[in-house]
């Protein structure tokens, strides 16, 4: 074996050392920043979207509970102020319509018991002048009349007498 050949063979050993080193620690590099790139990109994007799902997933409970509760709450409102408003008109109307008919009721009994009374009261009242006014009346007549025919009865008879004691005389 001469020098060349020591040399080539070294140079050949040398080379196929150096490069299954080499590749050695290239791969060795190669995975190791593979995995911390893949370890930091996954722990990126699994970040991002658990934020993501995260945030989606609580918008929707939010939204959810928050209009539950708000339907809830308004219902509740609504009902108890259309029952207010309600039961408020219901009353102001029912009042005057009450007070509408019974004033129309009352004026009506009232007229109807007046009316009634009045007619009462009147006939009773008009009997009564009637019959003192009447009998006034008669007994004014009467005596008129029983003066009157009295004292044309008494005239009669005395005429009549006097003819006749006038006739004895003579």
């Amino acid at each position: 074996m001469t020098a060349e050949n020591s040399a080539e063979k070294t140079a050949e050993k040398t080379t196929e050392k150096t490069a299954e080193n080499t590749a050695e620690k290239t791969a060795e590099k190669a995975t190791e920043k593979t995995a911390e790139n893949t370890a930091e990109k996954t722990a990126e994007k699994t970040t991002e979207k658990t934020a993501e799902n995260t945030a989606e997933k609580t918008a929707e409970k939010v939204t959810e509970k928050t209009t539950e509760k708000t339907a809830e709450k308004t219902t509740e409102k609504t009902a108890e102020k259309t029952a207010e408003k309600t039961t408020e008109k219901t009353t102001e109307k029912t009042a005057e319509k009450t007070a509408e008919k019974t004033a129309e009721k009352t004026a009506e009994k009232t007229a109807e018991k007046t009316a009634e009374k009045t007619a009462e009261k009147t006939t009773e009242k008009t009997t009564e002048k009637t019959t003192e006014k009447t009998t006034e009346k008669t007994t004014e007549k009467t005596a008129e009349n029983t003066a009157e025919k009295t004292a044309e009865k008494a005239t009669e008879k005395t005429t009549e007498k006097t003819t006749e004691n006038t006739h004895e005389d003579l």
